[in-house]
């Protein structure tokens, strides 16, 4: 147990000493950089590391020039680009490092957005490193939003082809500039025009979705087998019949 956690009101306490060593280390008569100075941010962090504030801490150890302890408590605060920053700009303890890489990949990744996505691959060795973190922690999401920034478009659309979102998938393979792409646009195409006809046929569930593959497929680079398929299937020109005189969605 923490001295401050068998002894509660000794925290107001610290934090009192601890700032005064910070204001006395800002008075213009201590030379910024000389060793008095850093004695007394070092004075502060250690007062301010046993309530414990974290983040108070951390600022006071690294003007302390203790970039080991600065990071670890900018870790515990949750202040990640921080501790981030610090071992890459300083040598601190191999263990600490690594498990702040580790926990940074997570808390960037976990942000979904671009800009964090994008810090937590840079912590990785390269992008297909990030990418395979992504795909074994089940973040799927992200890993789509990943590939679609890195322009990898075929592949963030083989993962929604995989996860069943048909649409968003043939959208994706036709921006990509692969030539694979463009079959696998046309295959993917009408596995998800075959899926939702057995659905609404089997279910009489109603699916927008369907009447949007079929208007998709006039700009899909279908070959001609393909193309009859779409248009000669009986159960499909029968249910966007039905779709557009509202009768069965």
């Amino acid at each position: 147990m923490r001295l401050a956690e068998k002894h509660p009101h000794r925290s107001t306490t610290f934090l009192e000493v601890a700032r005064t060593f910070d204001r006395l280390a800002h008075q213009v008569d201590v030379t910024e950089g000389s060793e008095s100075w850093r004695l007394l941010f070092l004075n502060a962090a250690e007062c301010y590391a046993v309530p414990p504030d974290h983040s108070q801490a951390a600022r006071a150890f690294l003007n302390a020039r203790k970039h080991t302890d600065a990071a670890y408590h900018y870790r515990m605060a949750g202040m990640f680009d921080a501790a981030v920053g610090i071992l890459r700009a300083h040598t601190i303890d191999t263990e600490l490092a690594e498990s702040i890489t580790y926990a940074a990949k997570f808390v960037f990744t976990t942000e979904e957005n671009v800009t964090s996505l994008h810090k937590a691959w840079k912590l990785c060795s390269s992008k297909e490193d990030y990418i395979e973190f992504l795909q074994d922690n089940g973040f799927e999401k992200q890993r789509i939003m990943f590939l679609d920034s890195v322009a990898e478009h075929e592949e963030a659309a083989q993962a929604l082809w995989e996860a069943r979102d048909y649409l968003s998938a043939v959208l994706r393979f036709r921006r990509s500039a692969k030539e694979s792409s463009k079959q696998k646009a046309a295959r993917c195409l009408l596995e998800g025009m075959r899926e939702n006809v057995f659905f609404v046929t089997s279910y009489g569930n109603p699916s927008d979705v369907l009447i949007q593959l079929f208007n998709l497929s006039q700009d899909v680079d279908l070959s001609a087998d393909e193309r009859t398929q779409v248009r000669s299937s009986p159960r499909i020109c029968y249910l966007l019949t039905e779709k557009r005189l509202g009768r069965i969605f």
